[in-house]
């Protein structure tokens, strides 16, 4: 099945190769998009091989420590970002916060602008699209 399903993306790909690039980005954004959930939704000292992996799961916590929190998470954690800001959106209500995360990432013709939305919900988790 897996294979099949190769085979059909490889067949796909040799009929449109001009598209292939932005395709790649859109991969490459879906892969981060992937991974900072997971990474910002692990708790801290959950993980046997780092125990610094995740989000410290503090009762009571600034903005400004969040915005820190979450930026050190990336720098450490997802290297394919660089240039990395987060910044609260002031629309942010009383249940809900979104930070606006923006970086650059690495393509064959040099750094190009990102950028993600992140929401931390009522129940303490994020989401990042």
């Amino acid at each position: 099945m897996a294979k099949e399903r190769l085979t059909e993306r490889l067949k796909t790909w040799l009929k449109e190769p001009e598209s292939r690039g932005d395709s790649n980005y859109n991969n490459v954004k879906r892969s981060i998009i992937i991974y900072l959930n997971l990474i910002l939704n692990s708790k801290k000292h959950t993980t046997l091989s780092d125990s610094n992996f995740g989000f410290s799961s503090n009762a009571q916590i600034d903005v400004t420590t969040l915005e820190t929190s979450i930026k050190n998470l990336i720098i450490n954690y997802e290297n394919r970002l660089t240039e990395i800001t987060v910044k609260r959106r002031e629309e942010s209500d009383s249940t809900d916060i979104f930070f606006d995360i923006d970086a650059s990432i690495e393509e064959t013709d040099g750094l190009k602008k990102i950028f993600f939305l992140c929401k931390l919900g009522i129940n303490r988790v994020f989401e990042i699209s």
